[in-house]
């Protein structure tokens, strides 16, 4: 690990956020009907919860703002982010950027450009987000933030907040519960058939 740190400065900011993920932090297709047709293969969709997804999302930012060559190729079609951690600055998640970049050198720098709402360009995919106003983790200014970057650039998102909610809810259903109980709040489950028919609509067909 330390010695990916002390490589940072030599690698594009994509190189160093995919080195750190591994090898699971690629996009994943979208599930059920958007499986692929013989005729039809529709783009991946990044889905990111949790903190535990800034990687993943960060890797896909770089990528597209860094204008690598074979961009499009690697460009997810949509991007649908749950609670997502997203700014370095005053709302940050700190644990977050502390496990990502540590104790290097250029921090500073670091964290100003993993601030993600300072990242946003012109050929961002579509974005799915929600949140939760009673977020106590993760600030709901993170998502606006995004929302307000994303808006500037001319890119088309869906943003919803419930207010009531901690962080983490995942399907907020008995399903997705913790072993205490927790993370269950039945409107926040709504946003699984918000998403999907953002889906549809994203990627039409018969």
């Amino acid at each position: 690990l330390r010695r990916r740190r002390s490589s940072a400065r030599s690698m594009g900011d994509a190189e160093f956020v995919g080195r750190r993920a591994g090898e699971g932090a690629g996009p994943c297709t979208a599930l059920g009907k958007y499986h692929k047709t013989p005729d039809w293969t529709p783009p991946p969709v990044c889905p990111v919860l949790d903190d535990s997804g800034k990687i993943c999302y960060t890797r896909t930012v770089f990528k597209i703002a860094e204008r690598e060559p074979a961009r499009r190729m690697l460009r997810p079609g949509g991007l649908l982010l749950c609670y997502p951690v997203i700014t370095s600055g005053e709302f940050a998640h700190r644990g977050s950027f502390e496990n990502l970049i540590g104790d290097l050198p250029d921090r500073e720098e670091l964290l100003e450009r993993l601030s993600l709402e300072r990242q946003v360009c012109d050929d961002m995919p579509p974005t799915f987000v929600w949140h939760t106003y009673q977020d106590q983790a993760v600030p709901v200014e993170n998502s606006l933030l995004l929302m307000e970057a994303l808006r500037r650039a001319g890119i088309p998102g869906e943003f919803h907040m419930y207010p009531r909610g901690c962080h983490g809810l995942a399907l907020a259903t008995a399903l997705t519960q913790t072993s205490d109980g927790r993370c269950v709040q039945p409107e926040c489950a709504g946003w699984v058939g918000l998403a999907q028919t953002w889906l549809q609509n994203l990627f039409p067909f018969d």
